[in-house]
């Protein structure tokens, strides 16, 4: 499993880099698959949906996110992956606020 998952940096009020430590383990991860969707937009708007909204697949422990909305609730979702599968994943809850301030919660 992925490790904890870390704001990393605040680019603009709508873009959030995030990091996050490798897996321990004999098997390294190759690659990770990084996706997200809005859960609560404005903090007034509950989105429905359960499939995630944007997907990427990196080689790196950072990712960034962009297009994020203000005052609004994110879950992000990672998972390492190599040539023998996928690892278990790492969600948490992002959030934003006004100007781009972004608040992490393991879920």
């Amino acid at each position: 499993m992925v490790g904890n998952i870390y704001r990393s940096e605040e680019t603009s009020t709508s873009t959030l880099v995030i990091t996050w430590t490798e897996p321990e383990g004999q098997c390294p991860a190759e690659t990770y698959s990084v996706k997200y969707k809005l859960l609560n937009k404005d903090r007034c708007e509950i989105v429905s949906g359960e499939t995630f909204t944007q997907s990427e697949v990196v080689s790196s422990t950072y990712a960034e996110i962009d297009g994020l909305k203000p005052y609004s609730e994110y879950v992000v979702n990672v998972t390492a992956m190599n040539s023998a599968g996928s690892g278990a994943d790492q969600t948490v809850i992002v959030t934003s606020g006004e100007s781009g301030m972004f608040i992490i919660m393991v879920i």
